[in-house]
């Protein structure tokens, strides 16, 4: 008599499925939640935030309402700012900058001095908040 061979001799492959079904789920959940970050991380009106913490040595730009940016409290133009900026960086690789626009100052003028810092170098941009009380 032959010997009878069971079910578990002829599996040669794995069934993939299950495992592509579940990584697909894990890509859906990711891809949902980074957008929501980045949605939440993007505010519009920041002049007050619940919680604003203390950084490290920064490079504070002002934006004021009219447009005017100010830097270190100092009214500043662009090539001013650039220059000033390279400065910092030069003397800290791991420099950070600060926006912190008035609550009615044009979007633009925000984006400008953003897009600057970013050109020199200066990739760690924050928006400055108040806290709320």
């Amino acid at each position: 008599m032959a010997a009878r061979r069971s079910d578990a001799d002829f599996i040669s492959e794995i069934n993939v499925t299950p495992l592509v079904d579940v990584m697909l789920v894990l890509l859906i959940v990711m891809m949902v939640t980074a957008s929501y970050v980045v949605t939440k991380s993007l505010g519009v009106d920041l002049p007050k935030a619940a919680e604003g913490g203390q950084s490290e040595k920064s490079l504070v730009v002002t934006v004021e309402s009219d447009g005017q940016w100010r830097l270190e409290g100092a009214s500043i133009n662009e090539t001013q700012l650039r220059q000033e900026a390279a400065r910092a960086l030069a003397n800290n690789a791991q420099l950070r900058a600060l926006i912190a626009a008035d609550g009615s100052a044009a979007h633009r003028h925000v984006v400008a001095a953003m897009d600057l810092l970013r050109q020199v170098g200066i990739h760690r941009v924050a928006i400055g908040v108040r806290p709320e009380r």
